[in-house]
């Protein structure tokens, strides 16, 4: 009987403990609720996370493709002769073959009339091959119509999805959002940069510059971003007419170097200033800018009118914060572009004596010494076409390669009215294309031997090839061989 109630004792001390095991204390409660509700911080941390999220939010995605894009459209060989293939004008966005080369074309330009009442021709055509057609995923395509901004879509039989209603100045894709525009407005002797959504039509004021400054130069200050989105340069005008590149930044929202051409380089680390009516070495030029941008990598490069390699001529790099020198990466700025090589390096790319030549920044870091000279560790011959075959360059596309434009004569030598590639890495002695790393890929057809016009249609002809930022497409323009009509763009599609 003793041993019955010690066993019972015993069956319920075990019961007893495994019941204590099972249930938790109630600061286990706590603790276990707290693991699954989520943690409230006090304001202070909760505003400091917020914060930081936006910040994260607004932090610009740099472009990551470190190859030019794969692609076997087009024709390797560098010594051949090819003359352009029949093709007649073909209709608005209907793909076609450029037989010579292989290659998909598609004309994206259209017109209501090919003439206006006084008997101008129109255009409908991107705007240079300096600057950027394409937007961020290539879904639109930006062109000019007859001097008002146009947005195509890519992606659904080119519709237009905004144009703008009047002229505006200096417009230029936004790198890390596709559907934003940049463009200056200069109104009652002030200069303000606006943006422009163009999938809603919503215009902004990102940045109302200083009151010193009334006006830009449209010209000098058209140019790209750099890559991550960050600074923008413009040259703009004081009330004494005196000239200042302008960096902003526009992630921090703060202003870089503001510097005076006249007040801070001429008649200091430039000596006098020289215009066209007391020309000095070098010919007639201004001493005055040709452009300014914003660099790949966020340095200010400046391409003077005076070629040389002297403050103040050639292209110089400077701090976009400071403006202080950082070097010379060419003696002339005409039909040149910077871009980079497949190693992330920037590189300035320009035509010299029928040549293709690169400097890789920061060039000579000494002024009076850059030389465009293969013995020199930053520069390379690229390519010898000859003259004729180089007339204007882009490199606004992937790392490492750049588009040319030849000029439209046949003349029975390679590359002749040709748009082709030509790869950075690329590297030949002057008079030998034979190890030439190049892409042929299209005629340009353009006809401008017998076309008595001129002033601003004339300009609107050229081709000015310039390449989409992943390397995909490139852009054209073309009269296709008749002078009367329009001038329309053509893409040619390096992805088939």
């Amino acid at each position: 009987m003793k041993k019955r109630a010690l066993f019972i004792v015993l069956i319920l001390l075990l019961i007893l403990i495994s019941c204590t095991k099972e249930k938790p204390t109630p600061n286990e409660v706590l603790d276990n609720i707290d693991d699954q509700k989520p943690r409230v911080q006090n304001n202070e941390n909760q505003q400091e996370s917020e914060k930081q999220v936006q910040e994260n939010n607004q932090r610009p995605q740099i472009r990551k493709n470190t190859q030019p894009i794969q692609t076997s459209v087009g024709i390797t060989d560098p010594l051949a002769v090819f003359k352009p293939a029949k093709i007649s004008l073909q209709a608005f966005g209907k793909p076609f073959k450029d037989t010579t080369f292989g290659t998909t074309l598609t004309r994206v330009g259209e017109t209501e009339r090919l003439v206006d009442d006084i008997g101008v021709q129109h255009w409908d055509r991107h705007t240079y091959s300096q600057l950027q057609a394409f937007n961020l995923d290539n879904s639109l395509i930006m062109l000019n119509n007859n001097n008002l901004m146009t947005f195509r879509d890519m992606n659904d039989n080119l519709k237009i999805v905004y144009q703008f209603e009047n002229v505006i100045n200096t417009p230029r894709w936004n790198p890390i959002n596709k559907h934003e525009v940049y463009h200056f407005r200069f109104f009652e002797e002030r200069v303000s940069l606006l943006k422009t959504n163009v999938m809603s039509g919503e215009t902004e004021t990102v940045v109302e510059y200083p009151e010193k400054y009334v006006n830009i130069e449209n010209t000098v200050s058209s140019e790209e971003l750099s890559n991550d989105g960050r600074w923008i340069v413009a040259y703009l005008f004081d009330k004494n007419d005196d000239g200042y590149f302008v960096a902003y930044d526009l992630i921090d929202k703060k202003f870089g170097v503001q510097l005076g051409e006249h007040t801070e380089l001429f008649n200091g680390p430039c000596g006098k200033f020289q215009d066209r009516d007391n020309a000095d070495e070098g010919g007639s030029y201004d001493a005055g800018p040709n452009w300014v941008r914003a660099s790949p990598l966020g340095k200010m490069v400046i391409a003077w009118n005076r070629p040389g390699n002297e403050r103040c001529r050639g292209i110089e790099v400077l701090d976009i914060k400071t403006g202080k020198y950082i070097g010379h990466v060419g003696e002339s700025g005409s039909h040149s572009d910077v871009g980079l090589d497949k190693n992330g390096n920037e590189v300035y790319v320009a035509f010299y004596e029928g040549y293709i030549g690169a400097t890789t920044f920061p060039g000579a870091t000494s002024p009076n010494t850059f030389e465009s000279n293969p013995e020199k560790p930053y520069f390379q011959v690229l390519l010898d076409p000859d003259y004729g075959h180089t007339w204007h360059l882009s490199c606004q596309g992937a790392p490492g390669v750049c588009v040319v434009t030849s000029e439209p004569e046949i003349k029975g030598n390679p590359f002749d009215d040709e748009i082709y590639l030509v790869y950075l890495d690329s590297d030949v002695q002057r008079g030998d294309n034979s190890n030439a790393k190049v892409r042929r890929l299209a005629h340009t057809r353009l006809d401008d031997t017998s076309c008595e016009v001129d002033g601003e249609f004339s300009y609107r002809m050229q081709p000015q090839a310039s390449i989409s930022r992943d390397g995909s497409y490139v852009v054209f323009a073309s009269n296709w061989g008749k002078c009367g009509d329009a001038s329309y763009s053509y893409l040619i599609d390096l992805r088939k």
